[in-house]
């Protein structure tokens, strides 16, 4: 269970207790606590993770021997813990993620564009998969950089066994030009609703600001959940 929101909670505090940089793919790279304990154990010893097997935006949620590879890309709140589910669903089948830059304070966001974002995936996939055929799964907004990146595939010369997308924007809908409410509200997933009018009074930082203040009081975000990972 659980969601991107609480993944981000878990890692926060997990950091803050052990005085260590816990990254976000551990939590699916080692799901239970008896694997995840001695991990965060020995970063606290080594003070973090200095040099990572994988870049951070490729998230290997399950990895079997053999049989397909599905790759999954992240809907707009950037992460991809949503496709944990897949996991019982799809037996043999090895599951990885494409999540957003910007989980770690210590990462530079380089892409922001649709089509910047599918090339740097592309080349993390093909660092797992050298050739096609190839499985894409996008979410909501990753359907689009699902496309785009079955697009660059496809010019490349391989092959893309299909590319699957989960609730995206019909092709000829008329964009969501959302404003920063929308996008603080729609990130929150309902736990603001009750503060749509005094957030409607505020803009910029005091917006997110007192946003991310409701949200600790109600003990949704860590208390060390800072302005500058709220702004990622």
């Amino acid at each position: 269970g659980g969601n991107s929101l609480l993944a981000t909670q878990l890692v926060a505090r997990m950091s803050a207790a052990f005085d260590t940089s816990v990254p976000l793919r551990r939590l699916f790279e080692l799901p239970t606590i008896a694997q995840l304990a001695p991990a965060v154990v020995k970063l606290s010893q080594n003070h973090g993770e200095k040099a990572p097997e994988l870049p951070s935006s490729l998230v290997p949620i399950r990895v079997v021997e053999d049989g397909e590879t599905l790759f999954c890309f992240h809907p707009l709140g950037g992460g991809v813990s949503s496709f944990t589910t897949l996991i019982d669903l799809l037996p043999g089948v090895s599951l990885y993620g494409l999540q957003s830059e910007g989980f770690s304070l210590s990462e530079t966001i380089r892409h922001t564009t649709v089509e910047a974002m599918a090339a740097y995936y592309v080349e993390l996939i093909r660092s797992v998969q050298k050739t096609g055929p190839y499985w894409l799964l996008g979410r909501s907004s990753g359907g689009h950089i699902a496309f785009e990146a079955g697009r660059i595939l496809t010019s490349m010369g391989e092959e893309v066994a299909a590319v699957m997308m989960l609730d995206t924007a019909a092709p000829g809908r008329l964009p969501w030009n959302a404003s920063d409410l929308n996008l603080i509200t729609f990130m929150a997933d309902g736990s603001l609703d009750g503060d749509q009018d005094k957030l409607a009074k505020l803009e910029g930082d005091a917006q997110l600001a007192f946003a991310i203040e409701k949200l600790k009081q109600r003990g949704l975000v860590p208390k060390n959940y800072t302005l500058d990972l709220a702004r990622r």
